[in-house]
């Protein structure tokens, strides 16, 4: 609906607007006035992903623009994506890009 599809819109702001930060479920759907399940059902009807898989691929978008602009080690990018581990980022990272990390840095 086009109700679901503001709301929607709304919440991809919030979370663009705070993609450096932790962010929390509640939190985006509260900005949006939806209770979390009613967040998740039209996110996924009006983006084709899930909340949480859209802010996974954003935090590695932002930390994969760290590693070719601004020379980020793979620990920085890895922190920028919200892992504590590398190995774990490292992981993603080759899974949403098909290479590893790794590869970016020269």
């Amino acid at each position: 609906s086009a109700r679901d599809l503001r709301r929607a819109r709304r919440a991809r702001e919030y979370i663009e607007a705070r993609i450096s930060q932790a962010i929390a479920l509640s939190d985006i759907a509260r900005e949006a006035g939806m209770s979390v399940s009613t967040l998740q059902r039209a996110f996924k009807a009006v983006t084709g992903t899930t909340v949480v898989e859209y802010l996974r691929r954003r935090k590695l978008e932002v930390a994969r623009a760290a590693l070719l602009h601004d020379g980020a080690s793979i620990a920085e990018a890895a922190y920028l994506a919200g892992y504590t581990n590398p190995s774990n980022f490292t992981t993603a990272f080759k899974r949403a890009f098909g290479t590893p990390p790794s590869q970016l840095r020269g």
